[in-house]
């Protein structure tokens, strides 16, 4: 990830703040984050964190003197990460100890809010769906009453609570309901009796 925020950050330079770091940036240019990432050792990492993290501070030193990419999305991204990853003692930049980490950081260039759960083992990264239901086992068909999607650092109880008023103000129950959402469950109903 961090290599990825780098080489969209040198895809909104001009040609001229291009070629300051081109020379830094040339291993990762030239293969791609992934295709870098990959070949790494595990002995590798520690030098190459540092590396990364001194390109960080020579590219936001560099930019932040112009002030002309500020407002761009790479820019705010690339900004955040520096802020999260990384930590200056005496003028010198350093990752940031794995303790020092928490999983509301930074998780995808493409998704500043999504955040890290583990949560019985599994590890995610991403958003979370909480879905509440009818359970009444005399309707014939049973219909979502309330979705809600959150970060998925946040406990489910937490999200329920939050819910629960509106949950409660508004009961569905699938006697009540209009021909169009009856319809909808039992084509759907019917579709799903096919998979088997």
């Amino acid at each position: 990830m961090l290599i990825e925020i780098l080489l969209r950050v040198l895809r909104i330079l001009d040609e001229q703040d291009k070629g300051l770091f081109s020379e830094e940036l040339a291993d990762y240019t030239k293969e791609g984050s992934q295709k870098y990432v990959y070949k790494l050792k595990a002995k590798d990492i520690p030098h190459e964190l540092n590396k990364i993290g001194n390109l960080y501070q020579l590219i936001r030193n560099e930019i932040n003197k112009s002030g002309k990419y500020s407002g761009t999305k790479e820019y705010v991204v690339f900004e955040r990460t520096y802020k999260e990853h990384f930590i200056v003692i005496e003028s010198n930049i350093e990752t940031r100890a794995n303790k020092g980490l928490h999983s509301g950081m930074f998780q995808s260039p493409g998704d500043q809010e999504a955040t890290y759960r583990n949560k019985r083992g599994e590890e995610s990264k991403g958003f979370t769906v909480n879905a509440t239901e009818t359970a009444n086992p005399a309707n014939p068909v049973q219909l979502l009453t309330d979705v809600a999607v959150s970060a998925n650092n946040v406990d489910d109880s937490k999200i329920l609570n939050t819910r629960l008023d509106g949950i409660i103000e508004n009961p569905r129950d699938s006697k009540k309901c209009t021909p169009t959402e009856v319809m909808g469950a039992k084509i759907m109903i019917r579709n799903l009796g096919k998979l088997k």
